[in-house]
C-alpha cells in the first residue's frame, strides 16, 4: 500500500496512515508468523517481502514519508530473519523495487495494466 499521490506528513489521514501500517508492517509480520512454523517443522522454506527503494535505496523519500517508514520496516525485519533463520534451512529476502516507483511517480499511471 502507498500514497495515492504526494502529500506532505500532516495531510495523511488516519485512513491512510491506518492502511499503510496494517498492509506493510502489520501484514508481513502477521503471514509471517504463519508461515514459519511449518518451514521450520520441514527444515526449509523461503520468504520473499516486497520492499522499495524508498525505504533503503534513496537517502529519503519526501512527502512519502510514512510508506518510506513502513517498507524500511519491512526491508529490516527482512535482514533480521535472515540472519536468524539461515542456518534452519529457511531463505528470506526483500525484494526492493526503485524503477518500478519511479516511473510510476513519474508517469503518475498505473503502467503494469
Amino acid at each position: 500500500v502507498s500514497y495515492p499521490y504526494a502529500r506532505f506528513f500532516h495531510e495523511v489521514d488516519d485512513e491512510l496512515l491506518n492502511s499503510l501500517i496494517k498492509v506493510n508492517v502489520e501484514g508481513t509480520t502477521r503471514v509471517t508468523q504463519a508461515v514459519l512454523p511449518g518451514m521450520l517443522q520441514r527444515k526449509r522454506g523461503a520468504i520473499v517481502n516486497i520492499g522499495s527503494g524508498a525505504a533503503i535505496v534513496i537517502p529519503s523519500d519526501p512527502l512519502y514519508a510514512v510508506y518510506a517508514a513502513t517498507k524500511a520496516y519491512v526491508d529490516q525485519f527482512s535482514r533480521c530473519l535472515y540472519v536468524e533463520y539461515k542456518n534452519s534451512g529457511i531463505d528470506v529476502q526483500c525484494q526492493v523495487n526503485l524503477f518500478l516507483v519511479l516511473l510510476f511517480r513519474v508517469f503518475g499511471i498505473a503502467f503494469w495494466n
